[in-house]
């Protein structure tokens, strides 16, 4: 009879051969942000409708079972695209100047940087189909955004007869329209919107239509006859 008995592992040698909590929950969080990015690419060129989940899989060098696992299905990764991008807006929005016309050209270069995001937000205005993703969210942002513009008003800096959800429609729509219709603004100016002199033409005109918003009216700018 063989007496030798088995050599049991070591239990440091059983410890090293599973991968730690924390490291395995930090691989998946850094596989999430990789698809996350892929998928919003892939969602900004071809909409929900033409994206497809092989693509972004192949593009984040995931595996296509892990997009599932982690998302269920393409809806639910749009759906984690927007809510990423809006929850990060936050952040954008608290550091805006206080200026306004700063503040215009702080939003105009934000959106000029993230050409992605504006492209993301067109092609889910195109589809224009079922609910809108994340609208608490969203309406929560654009509350937040519709509060700081009470407070220019209060400091002087907007009329204050403007209503801040409209104002909110006109300015989003004046600093985004290069982003949005550059092709548009090339025929109008014959200057791209990624060209540093349409830029600088662009950045002047917001300021000096600031000044003009935030002017008092000319009966009260000349004082009492």
């Amino acid at each position: 009879m063989n007496n030798k008995r088995k050599r049991e592992p070591s239990p440091g040698a059983k410890k090293a051969s599973k991968p730690p909590a924390k490291k395995k929950q930090a691989s998946r969080q850094a596989t999430e942000r990789d698809i996350l990015r892929a998928a919003e690419q892939e969602f900004a060129e071809r909409g929900l409708a033409g994206a497809r989940l092989e693509r972004i899989a192949e593009r984040a060098e995931a595996n296509r079972a892990l997009v599932y696992r982690y998302f269920e299905s393409k809806e639910g990764l749009f759906a984690a695209v927007l809510q990423r991008r809006f929850e990060s807006r936050f952040s954008t929005l608290e550091k805006a100047p206080r200026g306004m016309g700063d503040a215009l050209v702080f939003w105009a270069r934000a959106v000029t940087r993230d050409p992605t995001f504006a492209r993301l937000l067109q092609q889910e205005s195109l589809a224009d189909e079922g609910p809108i993703t994340h609208r608490a969210l969203r309406r929560a942002y654009y509350d937040k955004q519709a509060a700081d513009y009470r407070v220019r008003a209060e400091d002087g800096q907007m009329p204050a007869e403007l209503e801040p959800d409209m104002l909110i429609v006109a300015l989003s729509a004046l600093v985004s329209f290069p982003a949005f219709f550059p092709r548009m603004v090339e025929v109008m100016t014959g200057q791209a919107p990624g060209d540093p002199a349409f830029q600088e033409r662009w950045e002047r005109f917001l300021r000096s239509l600031s000044a003009r918003l935030t002017a008092p009216p000319p009966d009260e700018a000349s004082g009492p006859s």
